[in-house]
């Protein structure tokens, strides 16, 4: 037998976890501009390596303001915490505490205001779920519930094997299964695997088989990281550049309950230096997208604690430093090459056809077989003019075991480039399987904006995009106008009306807003005081009147009275084109020559699309829908692109104007293409819409 210190040198890494929870000799510090680890680590009387070992994750030479250390509390500091801070919200030993909750309140919040742990609130108030109710009364548990007493004992952790139990462990560092219990509080049910979990750390007789076994099972490529409070598996994967679905795979355990305190292993992956912005005053969501050319959705990802909000000064984290390089070469085919396509399409061709359109595999198979038709007779007008496609459409019957096989292909794998699959989690394994192929994502998906692939090409465009269209024409035409702001209650139309005064304000903007009134009586009935529209029309220079509205008495009361008010100085815009206008004057849209931003539109008066309409009809036996025309768009885009240059120079440096839709590709911080081509219509005196931006 050989004395042996299990994982001693994890000691220090993981030291965090337990030692945060022993009050007496540890507290926490925020970090505050201009501070350094030598300064701080003579305030609390302590060396800096204890303050790196006790904070792993801390960059020493890029200190983030704002950002919490665990650092040791002694007396002196303790003293100087309490006279700041005289009304200390942490409950003590013997206080019971209720909390109603309020509207908007989240369990993270609350425990963050009462200085308690998730875990521990839970606990005290037996909840199943975080989903709170206004009103809902809270015990908050007292230090003695969610502090853990400190041992006599030093501790280190020790890592569960195949086989362990809480009795075996016990008894190989001489310990009791309740002293081994009150080591790890948080522990419930059987131990898992790869589970860690405090042990003494004094030196024990170690079984050989054991030692070699435990030497046998440690990854180096493997990394730890202790989960912090609000944190989530989306935004610890981007910290280390893996992805959540293979933190997961490390990491059952995680899947059911992620908590603070958790130790997750981390696939061994250099962990990515972030870009960082400490909130100012006056910033919004808007103008930090528009600075760090980021979406909202991925901010709120990476951080999730702007659910509730920017809060000044906080620190927030932005993207990854640095872009990643391509790992694909455009194709490069001239007009004595042939382009060779592929199409993964889930075609059902052989699922038993569902007649009518009831089933959701026959309304698959119905905007399948119109994408379809419609990118056919775009191959077909390329090669009159000249350009050799040699194309193959493949069956994914939307089935992820189906791609894989097809995969394994020449034909596929030889690909200049491959259009699909239509779902975009599947779009996004085809990409990381054939890194050299540009894969084209044919729709958009609200993944697309939080998943990168260099080699994706996303084609598909987020209505929610109309309104920053809408705000940049307002912006870039704006000389001296009079802005009115009118929009109903639907959730849709308010967002958009923020989002738009947002925009405004970023840009110094005036603006005036009209709100329509409920009735008392039923509040899904609205009506507008005309008196108020009137009112809000300037005398000596043109009005632009924003209507943000699917109530039909809301925008016909609009309508009618800044029509018939005109005198050629209002103008009118719409949040999206409005479908529902049958008691609406054309008239006085035309007067007021209403303006409104599309992704897609083929209402215009064109010679393209009126033959495009007629030789489908004359194929098909149907007129064109949205799917058909994008099947011909996107295909007609992309395929040109790629025979007549070089596709990555075409992304990065044209825009085009298809039949019905825009391509103007913005290459993201990931080197992975999305495209943003929004467009402007306007309905003019002759009753016909014309492109305006």
């Amino acid at each position: 037998m050989i004395k042996h210190t299990i994982l001693l040198a994890l000691v220090l890494l993981f030291s965090i976890t337990f030692q945060a929870q022993d009050a007496r000799k540890y507290t926490t510090h925020i970090i505050k501009e201009g501070e350094s680890l030598k300064n701080i680590a003579k305030k609390y009387d302590c060396k800096v390596k204890e303050l790196k070992d006790l904070n792993p994750d801390v960059d020493e030479d890029n200190l983030m303001v704002n950002t919490a250390l665990v650092v040791p509390n002694n007396n002196k500091e303790k003293e100087n915490k309490k006279n700041e801070n005289p009304k200390d919200t942490t409950p003590t030993e013997n206080q019971v505490k209720i909390h109603i909750v309020e509207t908007g309140q989240t369990v993270y919040g609350i425990c963050k205001k009462y200085n308690v742990t998730m875990f521990a609130l839970r606990e005290a108030n037996n909840l199943t779920s975080d989903n709170l109710t206004p009103g809902q009364k809270l015990r908050i548990p007292s230090q003695s519930e969610f502090m853990v007493k400190p041992s006599e004992q030093k501790v280190e952790f020790y890592q569960v094997k195949k086989g362990d139990t809480k009795w075996r462990i016990a008894t190989l560092y001489n310990i009791t299964v309740p002293e081994l219990d009150a080591l790890n509080p948080d522990l419930q049910g059987e131990l898992q695997e790869n589970q860690f979990i405090w042990v003494p750390s004094k030196e024990v007789e170690v079984e050989e088989e054991v030692k070699d076994s435990f030497q046998q099972e440690q990854d180096p490529t493997f990394i730890y990281h202790v989960v912090k409070e609000g944190e989530g598996l989306f935004r610890i994967a981007v910290l280390y550049s893996t992805t959540q679905e293979d933190i997961e795979k490390l990491n059952p355990e995680a899947v059911k309950l992620l908590r603070p305190g958790m130790l997750l292993k981390i696939p061994g992956k250099k962990k990515d230096k972030f870009v960082t912005h400490v909130v100012e005053k006056g910033d919004t969501f808007y103008n930090l997208t528009r600075k760090y050319k980021v979406s909202e959705e991925s901010l709120i990802l990476i951080n999730p604690e702007l659910k509730e909000g920017l809060k000044l000064g906080t620190t927030i984290f932005i993207k990854p430093i640095g872009e990643a390089k391509n790992t694909f070469e455009s194709p490069n085919i001239s007009n004595k090459d042939i382009l060779k396509v592929s199409f993964l399409m889930p075609m059902m061709s052989d699922s038993a056809y569902a007649f009518g359109r009831n089933t959701n595999d026959s309304k698959l198979r119905t905007i399948i077989a119109d994408y379809y038709l419609g990118a056919k007779m775009a191959i077909e007008e390329l090669e009159n003019k000249g350009i050799k496609i040699d194309f193959h459409v493949y069956d994914t019957k939307n089935d992820v075991a189906v791609i894989q096989n097809l995969l394994k292909k020449n034909s596929i794998q030889e690909s200049d480039v491959i259009i699909g699959p239509f779902f975009f989690d599947k779009a996004e394994m085809v990409a990381e399987v054939l890194k050299d192929i540009p894969i084209i994502v044919p729709l958009y998906s609200k993944k697309q904006e939080s998943n990168h692939q260099p080699n994706l090409i996303k084609t598909g465009i987020d209505e929610k995009s109309t309104i920053d269209a809408l705000g940049e024409y307002l912006v870039d035409y704006y000389k001296n106008q009079k802005i009115i702001l009118i929009s109903d209650f639907i959730e849709k139309n308010v967002s958009d009306q923020q989002q738009l005064e947002k925009i405004l304000k970023e840009h110094n903007v005036p603006f005036q807003n009209i709100s329509p009134t409920k009735n008392p009586k039923n509040e899904t009935v609205l009506y507008i005081n005309k008196a108020s529209l009137l009112g809000g029309i300037a005398k000596e220079k043109e009005t632009w009147v924003v209507l943000m509205s699917d109530n039909l008495s809301v925008n016909s009361e609009v309508i009618s009275t800044f029509g018939m008010n005109n005198n050629g100085k209002i103008r009118l815009f719409t949040n999206i084109q409005m479908k529902k206008l049958e008691n609406i004057n054309f008239n006085h849209l035309a007067e007021l020559k209403w303006t409104f931003p599309a992704v897609y539109f083929d209402e215009v008066n064109n010679k393209e699309i009126d033959a495009f309409k007629t030789k489908y009809r004359e194929i098909n036996f149907a007129f064109p829908e949205f799917y058909a025309f994008s099947g011909y768009d996107v295909t007609y885009d992309i395929l040109s692109r790629i025979a007549t240059g070089d596709l990555i120079n075409s992304l990065d440096n044209d825009k085009s104007m298809r039949l019905t839709r825009s391509f103007d590709f913005q290459k993201t911080d990931y080197s992975d293409y999305i495209n943003t081509g929004v467009l402007m219509y306007m309905l003019n005196s002759e009753f016909e819409y014309q492109l305006v931006k």
